[in-house]
C-alpha cells in the first residue's frame, strides 16, 4: 500500500503541475490531526516518501482526509549543477501537489526561496534567466567568485546581489514556478505565518519584537499568537496588492529582496538567531535582517519554524558541529539572557521562555525513514501509530 501510495502521489504531483495553477478552497472536513513538515527542498519522491512513511497518504496518492498538513515553506531550489532540471520540474510538483488540497488541509508558509520568485526572479522568462545562469555559471567556479566577471555580470543582472546566488542558491527557477507563487499569494493561500494555538506561531524562519514593531503589535501581545498572523499576513497581502509588475515584492520591515544595489536578501524570511562573539549581543539593529540575538525573541510565545538546519544552528551558537544531525527535530528556549539548544522538542513556553522548535531536518541530504514530522497537537515527532488508535481525538 505504501509503494503504490507513493507512486500515485508522485504521479498525480507532476500532472498537478502541468495545469495552470490552482487552489481549491476550504471544504470543512473535520483533521484530527495536525502534522508540519520542514523545508522540502529535496526530490519528489523523498518528500513523498517521508509522508508515506508517516502513513499520511491515501492509496490514491492524495492526503489523508483526517490530516491537515503544514509546510513550513521553501518549496524550490537544491542539487547539483547536474541536477537543476529535475529540481526545477520537481520543486514546482512538489508546491502543486501541496495546493492541490483543501485550504484548510494543507497550510503554506512562504520561505525566502518561494517569496523570491516574485523577487530577484520577478522580471524574467526562462530564456532570460537561462542567459543569465549561464553568464552567473562561468563567474562562480568551485564556491569562488570571479570578482571582474561578476562586476560585469551585476550590472547586466541587477536583480541579483552576486554570482553566488544567481548560480547556486537561487538557479532552478522557471516562469511557471512564478505563476504557482503568484497564483498563491493572491489566493491569500501562501502565508507569512499561520496561529496553530493560542501562543504557537508557524512562519518559515521565525519572527522577534523588531517584527512586532514593524506590524504594529505591542510587546504585551508577543504571545497572541492568532493576532500576530493576521497582522503578518496583511502586511504581506497589502504589499502583494500595491506591487508593481515585474518589480520586486517589497513588504516594508518585513521583507527585501536581494539586489545588486541592495545586496543580499533579508527579513523574517531570511533570518536566524545568532549568538555574538559567544555572548548575547546585538547582531544587526534593525529589520529587515539576516542575524538577529535569541534576546529578541517574544517571550511566552512558541514558534514553529524551519529554514536553518541543526549544523548551522550549532554554528551560530558557537556550539560543536561534531553532533549535529539531520532529520531530527530541535528546540531553543531563551530565558532572559540564558539560551539553551538541543535535539528533541519541548511544550509550549511559559511565560517568561521564548521557545522555537526547528523543523527542517536538511531533507535531500537525510533518509526518509530518519526524517521525523512534527505532531503539532503534541509538540513530538509524529508516530503513525496515532492515526489507528480511534480514541485519540484533536483537543
Amino acid at each position: 500500500m505504501e509503494s503504490r501510495s507513493i507512486r500515485n502521489a508522485v504521479s498525480l504531483a507532476l500532472e498537478v503541475a502541468r495545469g495552470r495553477p490552482l487552489s481549491p478552497p476550504a471544504n470543512g472536513v473535520p483533521r484530527r490531526f495536525r502534522v508540519a513538515i520542514g523545508d522540502p527542498q529535496a526530490p519528489l519522491e523523498r518528500f513523498l516518501t517521508i509522508l508515506g512513511r508517516g502513513g499520511l497518504l491515501t492509496d490514491s496518492g492524495r492526503l489523508r482526509p483526517e490530516v491537515q498538513l503544514l509546510s513550513i515553506g521553501d518549496h524550490f531550489d537544491w542539487g547539483t549543477r547536474d541536477e537543476r532540471a529535475q529540481a526545477t520540474r520537481e520543486g514546482l510538483a512538489i508546491l502543486a501537489w501541496l495546493a492541490m488540497h483543501p485550504a484548510d488541509q494543507v497550510l503554506l508558509c512562504a520561505g525566502n526561496h518561494d517569496l523570491a520568485r516574485v523577487g530577484e526572479h520577478a522580471s524574467l522568462d526562462d530564456e532570460a534567466f537561462a542567459r543569465i545562469r549561464a553568464e552567473a555559471d562561468a563567474a562562480y567556479v568551485d564556491g569562488r567568485s570571479d570578482r571582474t566577471l561578476e562586476r560585469t555580470f551585476l550590472q547586466r543582472a541587477p536583480m541579483f546581489p552576486s554570482v553566488e546566488v544567481a548560480s547556486r542558491d537561487l538557479s532552478t527557477f522557471s516562469a511557471a514556478q512564478r505563476d504557482w507563487v503568484g497564483h498563491l499569494l493572491s489566493a491569500r493561500r501562501l502565508r507569512l505565518a499561520h496561529a496553530l494555538g493560542p501562543s504557537l506561531l508557524a512562519s518559515h524562519a521565525g519572527i522577534t519584537l523588531d517584527e512586532l514593531s514593524a506590524i504594529g503589535v505591542a510587546p504585551a501581545l508577543a504571545a497572541d499568537a492568532p493576532r500576530l498572523a493576521r497582522a503578518l499576513n496583511l502586511a504581506l497581502d497589502t504589499a502583494w496588492a500595491l506591487r508593481r509588475p515585474q518589480r520586486a515584492l517589497h513588504i516594508p520591515g518585513l521583507y527585501r529582496a536581494g539586489s545588486a544595489a541592495g545586496r543580499e536578501g533579508a527579513g523574517m524570511v531570511y533570518h536566524r538567531a545568532m549568538l555574538s562573539g559567544g555572548a548575547l549581543g546585538d547582531v544587526g539593529g534593525s529589520t529587515p535582517r539576516r542575524r538577529y540575538p535569541p534576546a529578541r525573541l517574544p517571550a511566552g510565545l512558541t514558534q514553529v519554524i524551519g529554514h536553518v538546519r541543526d549544523k548551522k544552528s550549532r554554528e551560530l551558537f558557537g556550539l560543536p558541529t561534531a553532533h549535529a544531525r539531520d532529520g531530527v527535530l530541535r528546540q531553543l528556549t531563551v530565558t532572559g539572557h540564558r539560551v539553551d539548544y538541543s535535539h528533541g522538542t519541548r511544550g509550549i513556553a511559559g511565560a517568561d521562555e521564548a521557545v522555537v522548535l526547528h523543523i527542517d531536518g536538511g531533507m535531500r541530504s537525510c533518509p526518509a525513514a530518519e526524517y521525523q514530522l512534527l505532531d503539532v497537537d503534541r509538540l513530538e515527532p509524529w508516530e503513525p501509530a496515532r492515526l489507528h488508535t480511534s480514541s485519540d481525538a484533536r483537543g
